[in-house]
């Protein structure tokens, strides 16, 4: 006599595919949207106020009062690239949204450093020392881990890249010949 027993397939358990703006890409949004502007924004006014008592001389200067209001123009012109990226990601479901992002990652750091560099030395007549450099690889180091996110995460992968959504129509660019 042979019993029969069913066999639950507990190891195969199949995991719920991940999708949607949740976890860590809502942490990412998050982030572009409230903490990294506001961060920004108190770094460069903590810079400027260190700056005005580390050489009070330059608070009367012409100069300083543009570079610092060009100074908050190239920041204002960064968080709104950067809200265009997290609308994108929040509402278009598209490997376009994921590229803008990775571009916004690489491009902005040495943008803005290469902006920066230019304004003072037009403006100040200051160069930038190697020192400059070493700030400049930090402000890289959290988009490169945002960067690789974007790049490995199965969650991306599936709300962005894959045919779940209804309303992706497959690639809208092309890598490569």
């Amino acid at each position: 006599m042979e019993s029969k027993v069913a066999v639950q397939p507990t190891s195969l358990a199949i995991r719920p595919r991940l999708y949607g703006v949740k976890g860590w890409l809502a942490l990412f949004l998050f982030g572009l949207v409230f903490v990294s502007p506001i961060a920004a924004a108190w770094r460069l006014s903590s810079t400027f106020k260190n700056s005005e008592v580390e050489f009070p001389s330059i608070a009367g200067l012409t100069a300083w009062a543009t570079y610092k209001s060009l100074s908050w123009v190239v920041l204002f012109a960064i968080v709104v690239w950067q809200y265009w990226v997290a609308i994108g990601l929040q509402y278009r479901f598209t490997p376009s949204s994921v590229l803008r992002a990775k571009v916004w990652l690489i491009a902005s750091p040495p943008l803005v450093f290469l902006i920066d560099a230019m304004l003072m030395k037009a403006l100040l007549n200051v160069d930038f020392q190697m020192a400059s450099f070493l700030g400049l690889a930090r402000s890289m180091v959290t988009p490169l881990i945002w960067y690789l996110y974007l790049e490995r995460s199965e969650r991306v992968r599936n709300t962005y890249l894959s045919g779940l959504n209804p309303s992706w129509s497959g690639p809208t660019f092309r890598l490569g010949g």
